[in-house]
C-alpha cells in the first residue's frame, strides 16, 4: 500500500482522521468498526519506518545484496528471479555465490548426468547475473560451524579480497523509481 500511494501515503492517512472521528459516531448505526486515532498514528509511524528502510536498502554506497544458491535447477532459478527483482527495484547486487559445488574429483566418478547438470546450472547462473561476479564453494561434509571453519570458508571464497568491500562498483542497472 505505501508504494501504491507513494510519498503522499502519510498525508493521505492523516486526512482520514476527521472522517474516522465522524465514522466513530456512526459506528453503532452502520455496524462497521473504524480505527482509533492511535491506530492511524501507528500506521503513519510504520510508513515512515518503511520509507527509512527503503532508503537504506537503495543506498548503493552502504547496502549490497549477495545472492547465494546451490548448483541445482530450482536454486538457480530462485537466484535468477531474485536478481531480476533486485534490478527492477534498483538494489545493488555485487556478488553471487554458488555453494556445495561438487569438486572435480567427485564429478569424474559420478554419473555423467550429475556433472553435466552442475556444469549447466553454473553456466546458466553466470549468464543470468552477468556482469555480477560469480564465486563457487566446494561441497564439504557438514556441519560448517565454529569460527575456524567459517574463517577457512571465507578464505576459500575471498582469498585476499575484503569481503565487506564492493566487488562490483556500479549500480544494479535497475529501473526503479520513487
Amino acid at each position: 500500500m505505501p508504494t501504491l500511494l507513494g510519498a503522499n501515503a502519510a498525508t493521505l492517512i492523516k486526512l482520514t482522521v476527521p472522517f474516522a472521528n465522524v465514522a466513530k459516531v456512526a459506528e453503532p448505526i452502520i455496524g462497521i468498526p473504524t480505527p482509533d486515532k492511535e491506530v492511524i498514528d501507528e500506521d503513519i509511524k510504520l510508513l515512515e519506518t518503511l520509507r527509512n528502510v527503503k532508503r537504506i536498502i537503495l543506498d548503493r554506497e552502504r547496502t549490497r545484496l549477495r545472492l547465494i544458491a546451490t548448483p541445482d535447477t530450482a536454486s538457480i532459478q530462485s537466484m535468477k528471479g531474485t536478481h531480476l527483482l533486485a534490478q527492477l527495484y534498483g538494489i545493488t547486487v555485487d556478488l553471487a555465490i554458488v555453494n556445495k559445488v561438487m569438486p572435480d574429483e567427485l564429478t569424474s566418478s559420478c554419473p555423467g548426468i550429475w556433472s553435466q547438470e552442475q556444469e549447466s546450472s553454473l553456466a546458466e547462473a553466470e549468464a543470468a547475473i552477468r556482469p555480477v561476479p560469480l564465486k563457487t564453494l566446494k561441497l564439504v561434509p557438514p556441519p560448517i560451524s565454529g569460527v575456524a571453519r567459517l574463517s577457512a570458508f571465507g578464505e576459500a571464497l575471498f582469498g585476499a579480497e575484503d569481503p565487506a568491500g564492493g566487488l562490483l562498483n556500479r549500480g544494479a542497472g535497475g529501473c526503479a523509481s520513487d
